[in-house]
C-alpha cells in the first residue's frame, strides 16, 4: 500500500526546499479566499474562488497554469459546486449563481485574455499583483432563488447519491437565518430540488454544529454521511429525518491536531488503522472508490508563509537508521571517487544543519510510531491506495514522481 505524493520527491530527512507555496494546493469545487491564477490541478475540474470570483481549470497537469474560465460571482460569497450536465454553482443569500460550463468564453479565446472586462487591481494592496486574475469574469447565466429558503446561506454542498436535480446542503449558524455566532448552535441540512425552484424536499435533523462535509458512496445510492463542527459523523437514509447511526468520529477522519487520517470499520465504531500524512494536517479527503484511493490535501503547520520551516529539532532516530544513512553516505562517496568527483570529501564546515534528519518539536507522533521516519516538511497531496492486503512497494508509472513506502499503523485489536 504505497503513498503518492505530487510534487517533487520526498525524502525520510528533514523539512524540504523550494517547493510551492501553500496556496498552490487546492481541492476540487472548494471555496477559497485564494485569488491566485495559479494552479497546481489535481483533477479534471478545479475550481477555486474569492470574495466576488471563481477561476475554473480543467488541466490535468502541474505547474503555473492560468485558469480556463474567470466567473463574476459578485454577491454571492457562499459555497460552489458541480451541478448536472456541466454546470457549476455558488451560492448566495437564498440564491445561487449558475454557470454553463460548455458555453462560457475562455482566457485563450478572450481578447487579451480577458474575460468580462478589466478588474481594477488597486482594490487589493499587499498581495502580489502578478499573481492576480486581471478579468472581471462571466456573468451567471442564470440565477436560481430558493423559493422556501429565502435567507439561507449554505456553507457545503454535496449533490443528492440518487436525484441529480437535488443537492444536499448545509448551513452555517453563524452565518444563517438564526444570526446566531455560537459555534455550538444547530446547523441545518437541507435536500434543495433546484429543478423545482430550489424548494426544500427534506430536512435532516440533530446536527450540533457546522457541516464541514458530505459522503457519498455509488454503492448505496439511498444513504449520505455528513461531517460536522461537534465532532459526530452521522449516516442518514435519504428518506428520513433523524441519522439511523452516529459515530464520533469520520469513516475517514482527522483531527486537526491528530497529523493522521483514522480508518474506522463502522460495523464495529472501531478504529482500524492511522494513515501517516507526514505531520501534516489534513485539510480535505476525496475518496475515488472505483480505484480504490484516497486523496488527501494536507498542509504543514511548522512552515510560514514564506516557506521558512520553524519549530524543528533534531530527529531522534533508532540505531538502524543511522546505519543505513551511514551506508548509503559511504555508497555516495565510493561513486564520485569512481568518476573523478570529488562531491564526496567534505569537512564539518560544508555541512549545514538542514542537512541532519529534522523532526517538528510539536509533532503529534514520535520518530518511529508509524515504523518509518517521515515528514512531509511542506504542503503535500497525497494518494493512499487500500487494499486488503499491505504490499510494500510499487512501481512508479508516468503520472508520479515517486512511490515511497505507505505509512500506517494498524490499530485494531489483536
Amino acid at each position: 500500500m504505497p503513498t503518492r505524493y505530487i510534487g517533487a520527491p520526498p525524502t525520510w530527512g528533514g523539512p524540504w526546499k523550494d517547493q510551492p507555496h501553500p496556496s498552490r494546493l487546492s481541492t476540487p469545487c472548494a471555496s477559497s479566499s485564494g485569488r491566485s491564477k495559479h494552479r497546481l490541478p489535481v483533477w479534471k475540474v478545479d475550481l477555486r474562488a474569492d470574495s466576488g470570483r471563481a477561476d475554473g481549470d480543467r488541466t490535468l497537469g502541474s505547474g503555473d497554469l492560468r485558469a480556463i474560465h474567470t466567473m463574476d460571482s459578485k454577491g454571492f460569497s457562499g459555497a460552489m459546486g458541480v451541478l448536472p450536465n456541466g454546470r457549476v454553482g455558488r451560492s448566495g443569500t437564498g440564491k445561487i449563481a449558475i454557470w454553463d460550463l460548455n458555453t462560457l468564453p475562455t482566457h485563450e479565446e478572450a481578447k487579451n485574455g480577458i474575460i468580462g472586462g478589466l478588474l481594477d487591481i488597486s482594490h487589493y494592496p499587499g498581495e502580489d499583483v502578478y499573481d492576480i486574475e486581471e478579468s472581471i469574469g462571466s456573468k451567471p447565466g442564470a440565477i436560481l432563488t430558493l423559493e422556501t429558503e429565502p435567507k439561507l446561506k449554505i456553507f457545503r454542498w454535496h449533490t443528492h447519491p440518487s436525484q441529480p436535480g437535488v443537492v444536499l446542503a448545509g448551513s452555517d449558524p453563524s452565518i444563517g437565518p438564526l444570526n446566531s455566532h455560537d459555534p455550538q448552535a444547530d446547523a441545518r441540512c437541507l435536500a434543495l430540488d433546484l429543478e423545482h425552484g430550489g424548494k426544500t424536499v427534506i430536512e435532516y435533523s440533530d446536527h450540533r454544529g457546522r457541516i464541514n462535509g458530505f459522503s457519498t458512496s455509488k454503492g448505496d445510492p439511498n444513504a449520505f454521511a455528513t461531517a460536522a463542527k461537534d465532532g459526530y459523523a452521522r449516516m442518514f437514509d435519504v428518506t428520513m429525518k433523524a441519522p439511523p447511526f452516529t459515530l464520533r468520529a469520520d469513516m475517514f477522519t482527522s483531527d486537526k491536531n491528530a497529523e493522521c487520517i483514522t480508518l474506522w470499520d463502522i460495523r464495529t465504531r472501531s478504529p482500524v488503522y492511522e494513515l501517516a500524512t507526514g505531520n501534516n494536517t489534513v485539510e480535505g479527503i476525496i475518496w475515488s472508490e472505483s480505484h480504490n484511493e484516497l486523496w488527501a490535501a494536507t498542509s504543514c503547520q511548522y512552515m510560514d508563509m514564506h516557506g521558512d520551516h520553524r519549530g524543528y529539532r533534531r530527529a531522534i532516530l533508532p540505531r538502524e537508521e543511522w546505519v543505513r544513512e551511514a551506508k548509503d553516505d559511504d555508497v555516495d562517496m565510493d561513486e564520485d571517487a569512481e568518476d573523478g568527483s570529488d562531491e564526496g570529501d567534505y569537512d564539518d564546515d560544508d555541512i549545514e544543519e538542514e542537512d541532519d534528519p529534522a523532526w517538528p518539536k510539536e509533532a503529534s507522533h514520535e520518530e518511529t510510531y508509524f515504523g518509518h521516519i517521515f515528514d512531509s516538511g511542506d504542503d503535500r497531496v497525497c494518494e493512499y491506495f487500500l487494499s486488503f492486503e499491505f504490499r510494500g512497494m510499487s512501481k512508479a508509472d508516468d503520472s508520479c514522481s515517486t512511490l515511497v513506502r505507505y505509512l500506517f499503523k494498524n490499530t485494531s485489536p489483536t
